[in-house]
């Protein structure tokens, strides 16, 4: 009976060795195993790169330190609210400019022929006949215009209300002449000497309506030399007296409405 309990005793001791032995075993694996991960990830850190070049996350190095996140942030752009300002499609007309429309002068228009006749009070013509040839004159008094006036554009504005036979076919282009006849207009001023001859075609076809010419240098020419008037003469390019007895003439209304058509000439100016 002893020797059975001896027995007991002994076997229950060897379980506990054998239990005492596996545990043993265990933590040492388990403390192995700890130490050997703990070494391989120290040495495995590496920087690591981060797809944006401005920004870099360094982790640490094979000592175990670690350093700080360094991060590089890019400013966003500010956006500019301004408003653009519209460009207008048409230009801004000057405040400063101005203008005056003038009458011609009642004694100084008409028509002087090449045998010596004319008028001032009828018509302004030009054309020809079987017996002669006939130019037409206007001139506009421009002491009304301001002294310290910037002249910016002039035109001379007629209306042709009516022609007789064919003068456009027979004279060719109607021409505008600058010159000088002064205070009177006679026969001597068909043939007065022009400042400038032909400057410009003033008409080209026998249809009713207005007919203008641009005569700014002409104007400005006459404020600057102190003329009291600005004149001006039409003439065909081709004058020679013809075979009809009725003629071929151009006719124009005058300021005192003989063909009636109440468009008058005049002289627009534009200045600042």
């Amino acid at each position: 009976m002893q020797n059975e309990d001896l027995y007991g005793q002994i076997r229950k001791w060897k379980k506990i060795a054998i239990s005492l032995t596996a545990f043993v075993v265990i933590s040492a694996v388990s403390t192995v195993s700890f130490i050997l991960g703990k070494q391989s990830a120290r040495t495995n850190l590496r920087t690591v790169p981060v797809e944006n070049s401005d920004r870099r996350l360094i982790l640490g190095s094979e000592t175990g330190n670690v350093n700080p996140v360094k991060v590089e942030a890019t400013p966003t752009p500010k956006l500019d609210l301004t408003p653009t300002p519209v460009k207008p499609t048409q230009p801004i007309p000057s405040i400063s400019s101005r203008e005056i429309i003038l009458p011609p002068q009642k004694d100084l228009e008409g028509f002087r022929s090449s045998n010596g006749s004319g008028s001032t009070s009828s018509n302004i013509r030009a054309g020809r006949d079987n017996e002669l040839v006939t130019r037409a004159f206007i001139s506009f008094d421009i002491t009304v215009i301001p002294e310290d006036a910037e002249i910016i554009s002039a035109t001379i504005r007629l209306f042709q209300t009516k022609t007789l036979g064919n003068p456009y076919k027979s004279g060719g282009d109607l021409l505008i002449d600058h010159l000088d006849y002064g205070d009177s207009l006679d026969s001597t001023d068909f043939s007065t000497p022009a400042l400038i001859s032909g400057f410009e075609i003033f008409s080209e076809k026998s249809a009713t309506g207005w007919r203008e010419a641009d005569v700014t240098d002409q104007l400005v020419n006459d404020l600057v030399s102190a003329r009291p008037s600005t004149q001006y003469r039409l003439h065909f390019e081709k004058e020679v007296v013809g075979d009809d007895e009725n003629g071929d003439f151009a006719y124009f209304e005058s300021s005192e409405n003989t063909q009636r058509s109440g468009n008058t000439p005049e002289l627009v100016i534009n200045y600042k």
